[in-house]
C-alpha cells in the first residue's frame, strides 16, 4: 500500500505543469530621441525559455539558466536582417553571465565595454505565470517563422511584437491599447493593459519588478509616456504652448490623462511591486546614511559620488575578464596603481581601498535617489554588507601594517584577496 502511495505522489508531481513566467519588459527611453518622445523600448521576458546555441533559435531552458528576452529588431538596426532575437536574461539585462557578475558603477568608458541594459536606463518587468505547456507553443510558433525584418513602427513595432507573444498564451484576453497610443502600441500601453488585466482578474497574479539603472556618470533614463502625455509633460514641447491650437490640444490631453485614464509605470510598480523589489523606507535611508558616514568618513550628500564618479571617469582603466571574472577597474592611489572587481562577487578580490571608493559611491547615489531611481532595499542591504566587509579588511590591513612597523620587521606587500 505504502508504494502505492508513493507512485500516486509521483504522479502527482510529473504531470503537474512547471511553472514560469511571461512579461513585458518596458525600458525606459534615452539619447536625443528618446527624450523627444519618451515611448522608450519594450522586450518580452521568458522564464522558461532560452537561446538554442543561437540567438536566433530557441529552446526550454535547462535548470541552471534564468530565461531568456526577445528582442525586435529594425531593419536598419544591428542584426537588422532578423525580425527577433534571444538574448539570456542576464545578459540582456547586466551585459554579464550573472547579475553577480555586473558592475555596481557605471561610467561611459566602462559602457563601452559591458552592454547591458540597466547600465544605460531604467527597466521594469511586468510578469504572469505561464506554463510548461505555453513555452512550447512560443518555441514551436516562432521557430517556424522566416525570422525576417519586417519592422513597421505604426502596426509592427516592439510592443506589437510583445503583444503577439501573450496572444500565444492568452488567446481570449487582448493585451492591446492603441487608443493611448494613437492607434500605435506603445511600450507603456502593453504595460497598463496588463494592470487593467490583473484589476479585473486577480487570479492572473501580476508582479512588477524594477531594475534601477545603474548607479554612475551620464545622463540618467526619463519615465515612459503616452504620446499625447509627451505634449504637456515634456519641457520640449513647451514653446508649442505659445501657438493657438496646440495649447487647447496639449490642454486636452492633460485632462484625459489625468481624470480618465490615469496611469504610471512607478505608481504600477508600487501597487504591484514583487517582495525582492521593495524600496527604501524613509527610516531605513536615514540609518543607512548615518552609518555611511561614519564607516566612510564621508558625507552622504549626493555629491560625493558625484565626484567619485567624475573621478573613476577621468583616471580610471576598466577591463572585463583580465584581471578577474566580470569588469574590473585600475585606478592609482597613494602613488600606486590598485584594482578591483567591480561586481558583488568580485569587489573583494582586489585593493581594499579601491573597493571601499566603489561601494561609497554607488551607496552614496543610491541613498540620494529619487524614489524610482533608487536600487531595492534588499540590493541596498548587499552594498551596506560588502561596505562593512571591506572597510573591516582594511582596518585589519592598517593594524598588522602597524604592528610590522612597532616590531621593526620589513614590510611585506599585502596579498590582494
Amino acid at each position: 500500500m505504502r508504494k502505492v502511495f508513493l507512485l500516486f505522489g509521483i504522479f502527482l508531481v510529473l504531470s503537474r505543469p512547471a511553472a514560469a513566467d511571461i512579461g513585458v519588459i518596458v525600458l525606459e527611453p534615452i539619447k536625443t530621441l528618446g527624450y523627444v518622445t519618451r515611448a522608450g523600448d519594450v522586450a518580452t521576458y521568458l522564464s522558461n525559455v532560452c537561446p538554442d546555441d543561437s540567438p536566433v533559435r530557441m529552446r526550454l531552458c535547462r535548470p541552471d539558466e534564468r530565461g531568456g528576452v526577445v528582442s525586435k529588431h529594425t531593419s536598419h538596426g544591428r542584426n537588422g536582417e532578423y525580425d527577433w532575437s534571444i538574448a539570456p536574461f542576464d545578459e540582456f539585462v547586466y551585459g554579464t553571465a550573472a547579475a553577480d557578475l555586473a558592475p555596481m558603477i557605471s561610467t561611459p568608458q566602462l559602457r563601452d565595454i559591458v552592454h547591458g541594459a540597466r547600465l544605460d536606463r531604467t527597466l521594469y518587468l511586468f510578469s504572469i505565470p505561464t506554463t510548461r505547456g505555453d513555452d512550447q507553443r512560443i518555441i514551436d510558433a516562432f521557430n517556424r517563422t522566416s525570422n525576417t525584418s519586417h519592422f513597421n513602427v505604426f502596426y509592427d513595432n516592439c510592443s506589437d511584437q510583445a503583444r503577439m507573444f501573450f496572444s500565444l498564451v492568452l488567446p481570449r484576453k487582448d493585451i492591446s491599447d492603441r487608443t493611448n497610443g494613437l492607434t500605435m502600441q506603445t511600450p507603456k500601453g502593453l504595460a497598463k493593459s496588463l494592470v487593467d488585466l490583473a484589476r479585473e482578474h486577480p487570479e492572473f497574479q501580476l508582479r512588477v519588478e524594477r531594475y534601477a539603472q545603474t548607479a554612475g556618470a551620464g545622463p540618467r533614463s526619463r519615465e515612459v509616456l503616452f504620446p499625447m502625455e509627451n505634449v504637456y509633460r515634456n519641457p520640449s514641447f513647451a514653446p508649442y504652448w505659445f501657438f493657438e491650437g496646440f495649447r487647447e490640444f496639449a490642454a486636452g490631453a492633460f485632462v484625459y490623462h489625468k481624470v480618465f485614464s490615469r496611469f504610471s509605470v512607478p505608481g504600477a510598480f508600487v501597487r504591484f511591486a514583487s517582495p525582492a523589489s521593495t524600496g527604501l523606507s524613509d527610516v531605513q535611508q536615514m540609518s543607512y546614511a548615518r552609518e555611511f558616514e561614519r564607516l566612510t568618513g564621508l558625507h552622504a550628500d549626493g555629491k560625493t559620488g558625484a565626484r567619485l564618479f567624475k573621478d573613476f571617469e577621468a583616471r580610471g582603466e576598466f577591463s572585463v575578464g583580465e584581471l578577474g571574472p566580470g569588469p574590473w577597474m585600475t585606478l592609482e592611489l597613494d602613488g600606486e596603481e590598485v584594482s578591483t572587481g567591480l561586481s558583488p562577487a568580485h569587489i573583494g578580490d582586489g585593493d581594499s581601498r579601491l573597493a571601499r571608493l566603489i561601494l561609497a559611491a554607488a551607496i552614496d547615489y543610491h541613498l540620494n535617489a529619487p524614489d524610482q531611481r533608487r536600487a531595492s532595499a534588499r540590493e541596498v542591504e548587499r552594498m551596506f554588507q560588502l561596505l562593512r566587509t571591506t572597510t573591516r579588511n582594511r582596518n585589519d590591513d592598517q593594524r598588522r601594517a602597524a604592528e610590522r612597523a612597532e616590531s621593526h620587521l620589513p614590510t611585506q606587500p599585502l596579498l590582494l584577496h
